[in-house]
């Protein structure tokens, strides 16, 4: 009998009790009917048994019972005892039975943290067990359609993060729970799930139970920090459906990859004790002696095997896709040229830190990496990388000097003397250097990073900085921390505006174009005269009228457009007959009317990366479709007195009935001025991005009296790019964009200072781009703005609609 306790005195419903043949002052109470005749119910141990932890026993009754069918786990009776002990050792049973419910309709098990241990129960692996199918008929008190239960194959994401099942988790029970264990193997209800040696000792230390394989429908299974030490890898290999496996933080040391699905698309084995992705157990079966086994992966794209003890990659690799590979805190001394080979057209991101890799690594071929971090790490020279590359990663190494990071490309030109042009530019925006041995800052790749932005050189050993870096256009922050600097001070040192503009008052620009200006306004190349030859400028004006006629003048270092040009293209019959014309990358602060008047059939402009200020008062006359003015010194005064604006005399002229592409981003725009939305009506691809805009409420007046902020227009947008700017409200943006702009496709917002996003955009249901990232906002979860624009815009709908409901 249970003890005489005030658990146990509690006094059961009347009814309930005549009905189970138990006394009503204690649910702890004998049995009613023995163990009766027929009709009975079945008393076989489920997990419905074990929810309900404050009753301690079931009665068997004899006498008629209900007209319904229970499918038991193990199919026989089990006593008082074993069945309390059972529900003892069940920490997590209420969540268990919430998993356990929710996967039976929507195929997603999700047992996370659920205090389960090994082995794990037999429900687990057979949702249909203990589904009550009632044969009256009555549906009216039924929780969910038993007919329509999903079982285990049709599961299509299964998690076992976070509960301990490796043995010592069964040894530390009581043995009270021992004692359950052994009753409820003896009526077949006790859950095996793993393999158990002759004499039934159990062999189950720490390994993924083999009865996974009932999973057959599985896209995503996830075993993280579960003390795992071996898993069934050739079980594994049967789910053929499988995409995403994720065994991190366990204790595991041998990972067969050859036997893995070949669908396979994303694999996390971080924080484990791997030694081998080749080898079989710790045994060593399946490893035998000979020529390594292929492992064939063609779709994996995610490679995940941080803090492990690899000392090398399988040579064996055959990956068609993969994209990224983490692979840091490991003993791999270097990346073989075989392995990079194979990955080379297809990896973007490359993370080894913690390696204490000796030989750098080639990474020239890899036109695709965006991302490399091989920080902590012993090189003295620094990895290779293609000149594509974005980000990278070399802190604490040994480094003496940057020479030869780009290989001999960064010096080409330098051997060529006056061809300047063919000098290398790399798209590199981040280089973190710090915590090395550097002495020499090697100026021929100093003058590549035209783009960089970030350039960590703290506690070095440079004793000088060089005046190329004064140059530098998009150089924002520099820290030389705890270096010998000489001949500059410390306080110079910690700002690098500052101290941009006294390395320009050192020397001279370097030769070529991307550089800033010295102080005086001179450029590298001594800015060339703009009363070219008469031959040179009848050439490219030549050139200009065959093929696309396009008059290309870009990347000529020019502060003002070539007259002798000009007067070419007033030869009769000559400038009519040009479309396009280019004159990007240059000095230019002002582009002429007569320019325009010279070339009136121009359909497109190309006038990025210059220095205007204001625009042709002639514009509004061009018919253009196509307007690029990106990274120019515009602001918005200047923008609404063009001929972009109706204000300017757009609204019925050729450029306003015809531009469809307007390219304004990284100008110095503080607001959108108020006369663009009518003056363009066939625009649809519109970027604002990289400029000031702070709001675009309808908040604020302009010197002429007319409001600011984001007013209807533009009914054939498709296209906006409003990122990396300052806003912090969108006013009535959602709204005007959901009523003018049916036709919009891709809403950009990136990069702001939104603190909350309206659920209203949601309603911009044609969107299939939406991006919200990088905001200060905290209500939407990180995860949910990765997903995709449909997922996002569902997610903002049901946010509104439960405020509506509120």
């Amino acid at each position: 009998q249970p003890p005489s306790s005030s658990r146990f005195r509690s006094k059961l419903n009347h009814a309930f009790a005549a009905a189970h043949g138990l006394s009503p002052t204690s649910s702890g109470g004998g049995r009613g009917g023995g163990g009766g005749g027929g009709g009975g119910r079945n008393t076989a141990l489920t997990f419905e048994d074990a929810e309900e932890d404050d009753r301690r026993s079931r009665s068997t009754g004899g006498g008629g019972g209900g007209a319904v069918l229970t499918f038991g786990v193990g199919g026989g009776v089990t006593d008082d005892g074993a069945l309390a002990v059972a529900v003892a050792r069940k920490p997590g049973k209420s969540r268990l039975q919430h998993a356990l419910k929710v996967a039976r309709s929507s195929g997603r098990l999700n047992l996370s943290d659920c205090g389960l241990s090994a082995p794990l129960p037999d429900g687990v692996f057979d949702l249909r067990a203990g589904v009550a199918v009632d044969l009256s008929m009555d549906r009216g008190g039924a929780d969910v359609n038993p007919w329509e239960v999903r079982g285990e194959e049709s599961l299509t994401v299964v998690d076992f993060s976070d509960n301990d099942l490796s043995s010592k988790s069964v040894e530390s029970s009581s043995s009270s729970a021992a004692a359950a264990a052994a009753a409820s193997s003896k009526v077949g209800g006790g859950g095996g799930g793993g393999s158990r040696g002759e004499n039934g000792d159990d062999k189950n230390d720490g390994v993924l139970d083999d009865r996974i394989e009932r999973y057959r429908s599985v896209k995503t299974l996830r075993a993280r920090r579960c003390r795992l030490r071996s898993i069934p890898w050739e079980t594994l290999g049967t789910l053929e459906n499988l995409t995403l496996l994720d065994l991190g933080g366990n204790g595991i040391r041998y990972a067969p990859l050859q036997f893995l699905p070949i669908g396979l698309r994303e694999l996390d084995l971080s924080g484990n004790r791997i030694v081998s992705l080749e080898g079989w157990d710790d045994d060593g079966s399946g490893g035998g002696e000979g020529a390594s086994p292929e492992i064939v992966l063609p779709g994996l794209t995610r490679l995940d095997v941080t803090d492990n003890r690899l000392t090398e990659f399988p040579s064996g690799f055959r990956l068609g896709c993969l994209q990224t590979v983490r692979f840091g805190g490991n003993n791999i001394r270097s990346l073989p040229p075989e392995f990079v080979a194979k990955i080379c057209r297809s990896v973007t991101t490359l993370e080894g830190p913690g390696n204490g890799m000796t030989i750098p690594p080639d990474l020239s071929t890899c036109a695709e990496l965006r991302v490399v971090d091989l920080c902590d790490n012993k090189f003295k020279t620094p990895p290779r990388v293609h000149e594509a590359l974005v980000r990278l990663g070399l802190d604490d190494n040994d480094l003496r000097t940057i020479g030869g990071l780009f290989g001999d490309d960064a010096a080409a030109g330098e051997a060529e003397g006056e061809d300047v042009e063919r000098r290398l530019r790399s798209d590199l925006q981040e280089l973190r250097l710090r915590r090395n041995s550097l002495s020499d800052l090697d100026e021929p790749t100093l003058r590549s990073l035209t783009l960089v932005s970030l350039l960590d050189l703290g506690e070095n050993d440079i004793p000088s900085v060089p005046c190329v870096l004064g140059y530098l256009p998009m150089l924002r922050r520099m820290p030389l921390d705890r270096n010998p600097l000489r001949g500059t001070r410390l306080s110079l040192a910690e700002d690098t505006e500052a101290l941009k503009r006294s390395l320009r008052k050192r020397g001279p620009p370097p030769p070529g174009h991307g550089y800033l200006e010295s102080d005086d306004g001179t450029s590298g190349d001594a800015r060339r005269n703009a009363a070219t030859d008469r031959s040179v400028a009848r050439g490219a004006v030549n050139e200009s009228l065959v093929g696309t006629h396009t008059l290309d003048l870009s990347n000529k270092e020019y502060a003002a457009l070539p007259g002798d040009v000009l007067a070419e293209l007033r030869t009769p019959g000559t400038g009519e007959r040009i479309r396009a014309l280019r004159i990007s990358h240059n000095g230019l602060r002002v582009l002429d009317d007569e320019w325009l008047a010279a070339l009136p059939n121009l359909t497109r402009i190309d006038a990025g990366h210059n220095k205007l200020e204001a625009l042709p008062t002639n514009l509004g006359g061009t018919p253009l479709s196509r307007l690029e003015l990106n990274r120019n010194w515009l602001i918005s005064e200047a923008v609404g007195k063009s001929a972009l604006c109706a204000g300017g005399g757009a609204s019925s002229s050729a450029l306003g009935t015809r531009l469809v592409h307007l390219d304004l981003s990284s100008n110095g725009l503080e607001y959108v001025p108020s006369g663009i939305f009518e003056a363009l009506p066939r625009l649809s691809h519109l970027s604002l991005s990289h400029n000031r805009l702070e709001t675009l409420a309808v908040s604020q007046e302009d010197d002429d009296g007319t409001p600011m902020g984001w007013r209807p227009g533009f009914p054939n947008l498709e296209h906006l790019n409003l990122s990396d700017n300052r806003i912090s409200d969108l006013g009535d943006l959602p709204a005007i964009l959901g009523g003018c702009c049916p036709k919009l496709r891709s809403l950009n917002l990136r990069n702001n200072a939104l603190t909350s996003i309206p659920p209203e955009l949601g309603l911009l249901e044609n969107l299939n781009s939406l991006d919200l990232r990088g905001n200060p906002q905290r209500k939407v979860r990180p995860a949910v703005l990765e997903r995709s624009c449909g997922a996002v815009l569902s997610y903002l709908r049901s946010r509104m609609d439960g405020e509506v409901a509120g």
